[in-house]
């Protein structure tokens, strides 16, 4: 009887964890034939750096919503594009970034400005 093994020169794939399932992930991977377990990925992943792997909004590619106290970009800066408004009363949205398109911001002034 003859025994026959063939052998698989492929390494086995690198799992990297996306919790939130943002294509980004923290930590190092994991080297095995077989997932891990779940929110394990090898492939379809966009790159190290998910400052909060459990909220899929908020990763490097994610746009900073200004005035909410959130880190969305994973940059370390907190609401950096906020822009100064006029002295007023806002009537149009909570935050406003720099380089936004397609928000209208309006202003009641102040009664004797």
């Amino acid at each position: 009887m003859e025994l026959s093994i063939t052998i698989n020169s492929t390494p086995p794939p690198t799992w990297y964890l996306d919790s939130d399932n943002d294509n980004y992930f923290t930590g190092r991977g994991v080297t095995q034939c077989t997932s891990p377990g779940a929110g394990f990925k090898t492939s379809g992943l966009l790159g190290v750096g998910d400052c909060n792997d459990g909220n899929g909004a908020i990763n490097p590619d994610a746009a900073e919503i200004c005035s909410n106290g959130i880190d969305e970009n994973c940059n370390s800066l907190i609401d950096e594009n906020n822009i100064t408004t006029p002295v007023g009363v806002n009537q149009g949205p909570a935050g406003v970034c720099r380089g936004a398109t397609g928000q209208v911001l309006c202003y009641r002034l102040l009664p004797g400005l």
